[in-house]
């Protein structure tokens, strides 16, 4: 006795041509790729040693869409190279801004307009500087405008003769002679000139002198006060 099929359902109807019904649904998907993503690999590599030209960035963004199409490993190496990359930005950033902010300014004549740190080989005749210490190695001291209150004044300046490293104690004695003649025949007539002492910069090794054999030769308040303008001729 054939059982009817309960109300509200229907007999399956076999599909033409005498074939079974097909499967459930269930396709087989193409295999996923495994392992590591080179390019993640690679952009954490370039952020950790300076992002190298922004090739951190590019190659942690091109990894990041290659592994949410391949499902690859290496997303988190990714991300850590982008971050790392915007953190040599930032850095490169707050670098230019502090070297502009603390470097000097000159007008169009070479005078000193805005004060800042300058290099003891840029100093420059007639420069009034600040930061000096007696007996301390200087490479940079502050430069400002005379008007402002500062320890010395550059009066003098020339180049030692060419030749091999003689020692410190011979610059020294070179730079202290000359700059000794120089300043007195600068300031002979200076209203100043008995309340001030002289001092000196010179290359006190043999690297600092094969590359720069310059002296620079300053006047300071003898007292040890500042100075609040250029020291009268």
């Amino acid at each position: 006795m054939n059982q009817q099929p309960p109300q509200g359902f229907s007999q399956p109807v076999p599909p033409p041509g005498g074939y079974p019904p097909a499967p459930g649904g269930n396709f087989a998907q193409a295999p996923r790729q495994q392992g590591t993503n080179g390019l993640a690999i690679a952009s954490l590599v370039l952020g950790i040693i300076g992002g190298v030209c922004g090739l951190a960035a590019v190659f942690g963004i091109i990894a990041l869409v290659q592994i949410k199409k391949t499902g690859q490993r290496g997303k988190g190496f990714a991300i850590a190279g982008l971050a790392l990359t915007a953190v040599w930005v930032a850095v490169g950033v707050i670098g230019f801004v502090a070297a502009a902010g603390s470097s000097e300014q000159r007008d169009a004549s070479g005078e000193v307009t805005s004060g800042g740190s300058e290099s003891v080989s840029r100093l420059r005749e007639g420069d009034c500087v600040g930061g000096m210490e007696d007996g301390k190695r200087m490479t940079s001291v502050t430069v400002s405008p005379c008007e402002q209150a500062h320890d010395g004044e550059i009066i003098a300046q020339f180049d030692l003769p060419r030749g091999a490293w003689p020692g410190e104690p011979a610059v020294a004695q070179q730079a202290e002679e000359q700059c000794s003649t120089k300043i007195e025949q600068a300031l002979a007539n200076s209203p100043m000139y008995d309340q001030l002492s002289v001092s000196y910069l010179y290359p006190d090794n043999k690297k600092d002198w094969d590359r720069d054999r310059g002296v620079s030769c300053m006047v300071f308040e003898a007292n040890g006060g500042k100075l609040t303008g250029k020291v009268p001729r």
